[in-house]
């Protein structure tokens, strides 16, 4: 069985990994797969923009990625229970979009990813990740509360 973990550092992300680590403890060697989705701004955006506002876009990409090294390496530990080693994948973009798009390149057979991840204003303004994802999959997605 091969299994993607959508991860993104919230409780609802923790929560989904804590129910694959005990559904997957049941499977015999699973292929799991831990996928990280960095929202980026639209740096074509701020083209001829001052070189301070240049600097903080730079500043705060690379924080994104300390971040996105974090989340990652946490989710990690968080799977040691399981008789396997995670392929980590770490993309950019459209979470929704980017969750679907590794799914059906890896052919999964599972999607787990937590209910709620940016928050209340983010989901109002983006639409809701786990809804988008859970109508365009192209397999069973469990959506963990």
């Amino acid at each position: 069985m091969r299994v993607l973990i959508a991860v993104d550092g919230s409780e609802g992300s923790r929560k989904a990994l804590a129910m694959a680590n005990r559904l997957l403890r049941e499977v015999s060697k699973p292929e799991v797969i831990l996928l990280h989705v960095q929202v980026n701004p639209r740096l074509l955006d701020y083209i001829g923009s001052s070189p301070e506002l240049w600097a903080k876009i730079q500043e705060a990409a690379q924080e994104a990625e300390r971040e996105a090294d974090r989340i990652l390496a946490e989710s990690r530990a968080a799977l040691q229970l399981l008789e396997t080693t995670p392929e980590v994948i770490l993309r950019r973009g459209d979470p929704a979009s980017e969750i679907v798009a590794a799914a059906r390149e890896r052919n999964v057979d599972l999607i787990i990813m937590g209910a709620r991840g940016l928050g209340k204003i983010a989901e109002l303004l983006l639409g809701s990740v786990s809804d988008r994802v859970l109508h365009l999959a192209p397999c069973p997605v469990m959506i963990v509360r």
